[in-house]
């Protein structure tokens, strides 16, 4: 089985929401004296867990890749069929 990005479904309203909860974060490692290299860290792991539940829960199974496929390439990426 194989599996589709839905692409360009992001919402103004969830960037704003983002950038509250980074800013929310920013504050609360600030106060509890957290250094600034581990709070780059662990911005970024929390930016890439988002990303990774964010891919997985819009990827959708379609039967054949061929069915979306134009020679070598499925919508800009390299086709499992050949």
């Amino acid at each position: 089985m194989f599996y589709r990005r839905r692409v360009g479904v992001g919402k103004v309203l969830g960037a704003v929401f983002g950038a509250f909860i980074m800013g929310v974060m920013n504050n609360g490692m600030s106060i509890m004296g957290i250094g600034i290299d581990y709070q780059q860290v662990i911005k970024g792991l929390v930016l890439l867990a988002t990303v990774w539940v964010d891919e997985h829960n819009h990827a959708y199974p379609v039967d054949t890749p061929s069915s979306h496929c134009v020679g070598l390439w499925c919508e800009g990426a390299w086709c499992p069929a050949g």
